[in-house]
């Protein structure tokens, strides 16, 4: 996707949303939106169609959206449309997703662990970043089996790991150094 343009929108969506006071539902909204497309991925290949026209579309539009979604978040897609970036709409989303987490001080992090971590540790864990970081934490968790043990953490493409597997994974490769 040419970035630019993916930028563009989702800038300018962003100050619009802030200037109506409406930051919050417009992130909502385009998260739902976000997901529809994910898991319709016709419906972008339908929107980016040439041999179909505007009205088509429009009317598409109108079926599914019109009274689901706040009027800015409605026009907006409406635009992406009918200029044909239907395509980049969910790059749209994660570079807004970007300018909303940085205005409302969010860290995302995502954590993989081999079981589901209890309420009382993902609490801790996540008052414990919120503290070294100085940012208010969303955290995704994933169980990944493959690590047996630990806990891995990635964060704006940074990722520490204190799993098992990366421990002896270190530990092979010291005996392997050595054993001739």
């Amino acid at each position: 996707m040419n970035g630019s343009y993916v930028n563009n929108y989702a800038e300018a969506l962003f100050e619009l949303s802030c200037e109506q006071d409406c930051l919050e539902q417009t992130f909502e909204e385009l998260g739902v939106l976000a997901e529809v497309f994910n898991q319709n991925p016709d419906l972008i290949k339908f929107f980016n169609l040439p041999t179909v026209e505007w009205p088509e579309k429009e009317q598409v539009i109108i079926d599914a959206f019109k009274d689901k979604l706040s009027g800015l978040t409605y026009n907006f897609l409406s635009v992406v449309a009918l200029k044909g970036r239907s395509g980049g709409f969910c790059e749209i989303y994660s570079a807004f997703k970007d300018l909303y987490n940085q205005k409302m001080n969010i860290l995302e992090v995502t954590v993989s662990t081999a079981e589901p971590m209890s309420d009382r540790i993902k609490e801790k864990l996540i008052q414990k970043l919120s503290l070294i970081s100085g940012k208010n934490i969303a955290l995704r968790e994933k169980t990944d089996k493959s690590i047996l043990g630990g806990i891995v953490l990635s964060y704006n493409n940074t990722v520490l790991s204190g799993s098992i597997k990366d421990r002896l994974d270190k530990l092979k490769a010291q005996i392997d150094s050595i054993v001739v």
